[in-house]
């Protein structure tokens, strides 16, 4: 479960199997929302740096933006190929990046819905993205077990990291780059300028 505060009102969602999510009021315990308009299972979910909106990816290939006050969806970005595995939100709020089991990040226009970009070089479903806290980067992990970071103004891409068994998680706060595996390794890199 997630959470965050928009306009001094705690709340946290809830990612659901099923093909809508709710958000809930975390003071009160009531549901503010059943946000519902996704053909398929919700894979991922995120909240704007502004708290203002939600960012939905599901495996009907789709992702959706909602007003989180109102739960009114404003727009559905359609593009991939593939179940859309991960989403996350620039920290400007401006940008949205979704990976894809098409083996594809994506880079949206959060007001517009405009597909800004489309980043290849995977060779295996990309699982996971993270935007990086300057804006400029994003890190993704495939299903081939490799770890990539990308520069979003170029496109440009560099494979950081390949393990043999697979590779389930990742986080970066723009310093420090930490990924784990199966086999219970974690593994911390020193970001490099």
């Amino acid at each position: 479960m997630n959470s965050g505060i928009f306009e001094g009102l705690k709340f946290s969602y809830q990612q659901s199997i099923q093909l809508f999510f709710v958000v809930w009021d975390l003071e009160t315990g009531i549901l503010l929302h059943s946000l519902e308009g996704h053909t398929d299972r919700v894979t991922a979910v995120e909240i704007t740096p502004d708290g203002k909106q939600i960012v939905s990816g599901s495996s009907d290939k789709t992702i959706k933006v909602w007003d989180l006050q109102s739960g009114h969806l404003l727009c559905s970005l359609e593009g991939h190929t593939g179940s859309v595995s991960d989403v996350a939100i620039t920290p400007d709020g401006e940008q949205i990046v979704s990976g894809s089991d098409d083996e594809t990040i994506k880079v949206w226009d959060l007001q517009s819905g405009h597909l800004l970009r489309s980043l290849e070089g995977h060779t295996g479903s990309v699982l996971t993205v993270a935007v990086t806290p300057d804006g400029k980067q994003v890190v993704s992990r495939s299903s081939n077990n490799t770890i990539s970071v990308w520069t979003l103004a170029s496109g440009e891409s560099q494979t950081l990291f390949q393990n043999s068994s697979i590779i389930l998680c990742l986080a970066t706060d723009g310093h420090w780059l930490v990924c784990g595996d199966e086999e219970g390794h974690v593994w911390i890199f020193e970001w490099m300028k």
